[in-house]
């Protein structure tokens, strides 16, 4: 990361966050199996003119294993996501950029406080069911296996190291794929990947179904937030039907496809992505600044 971290407490949660720049600010939620270091571009490119932040989720990152109670569902990754925005936020609308399992938490956050949303960010993501007749990728039903999925994701590292090879398009290089890497070292490390791909909610008796269907049904409460929707098509996961899922819901949004660009779109065409949130920002400057900066203390 181009930032040192602080730390928060989250009552359950150690949880480290990044921040840079000041102005408006644009909160980043990383998904799975990543961390803050997918934002580093925006923390290059857009600080100049923004108070950018990132939080590393519970048991990602530089943040800490929460406790042992701690239920790893959608429910706990909002209540984190939610203090810490009371915390670095409490008196300004942000503009959210979330991307994977971090669309799934912040829009399950923006729906409850939608005044406290300026404008949105979603880049392959969802906040909602797969879309109707959408299988669940293969490799990611084989690591929710209950016999074997320990095993491939804690154990080999499967989910991690496969997804080095299939997120992207080119190749990342060997310090980057070190960073993303170095915080899941073993077995122990590993758990919220593996948490990550068990939550993923298909059936009504999962354990994060009620809270994936309640963001669902709410998402009409964020059809007027300006959207942005950057989206890489050559994503095995969230591919262009999922895209048009957004759309249908949001037919206001912007949606910019990049036609030969993989899950990690920020990794894929980084310069392209900051400068299209740039100008994205630049056209709602209305919406994104118009919160008077926030008075109370934030402390790392």
């Amino acid at each position: 990361m181009p930032v040192p971290a602080k730390h928060f407490d989250a009552g359950n949660s150690r949880l480290a966050w990044y921040e840079k720049g000041s102005g408006a600010p644009l909160v980043c939620l990383h998904g799975n199996p990543s961390w803050s270091v997918l934002f580093r571009p925006l923390f290059q490119g857009l600080s100049d003119s923004y108070r950018v932040l990132s939080l590393d989720q519970a048991g990602c990152g530089q943040s800490g294993a929460p406790a042992a109670h701690y239920s790893w569902d959608l429910s706990a990754r909002v209540a984190d996501f939610g203090a810490w925005v009371d915390h670095v936020s409490p008196d300004q609308p942000v503009t959210l950029v979330a991307h994977d399992w971090g669309g799934m938490v912040a829009a399950s956050w923006a729906v409850d406080h939608p005044d406290r949303v300026a404008a949105l960010v979603f880049m392959n993501t969802a906040a909602f069911r797969l879309p109707a007749g959408k299988p669940l990728p293969r490799s990611i039903a084989w690591c929710r296996n209950a016999l074997i999925g320990q095993f491939l994701v804690r154990g080999l590292n499967g989910f991690l190291l496969g997804s080095l090879k299939w997120c992207t398009v080119k190749p990342l290089s060997a310090v980057v794929r070190a960073a993303y890497l170095g915080p899941y070292p073993d077995w122990a490390s590993r758990r919220s990947i593996y948490e990550f791909v068990q939550d993923i909610p298909l059936k009504e008796s999962h354990r994060s179904w009620n809270r994936m269907k309640q963001t669902e049904d709410k998402l009409v409460l964020l059809k007027d937030k300006p959207m942005l929707l950057p989206w890489g098509l050559k994503d095995f996961v969230f591919d262009g039907d999922f895209l048009r899922e957004w759309q249908n819901r949001f037919p206001k949004a912007q949606a910019i496809p990049y036609a030969q660009k993989g899950h990690w779109l920020l990794e894929d065409e980084p310069d392209r992505v900051v400068a299209d949130i740039r100008a994205f920002l630049a056209k709602n400057s209305t919406w994104v600044a118009s919160a008077q900066p926030a008075t109370a203390e934030v402390r790392g």
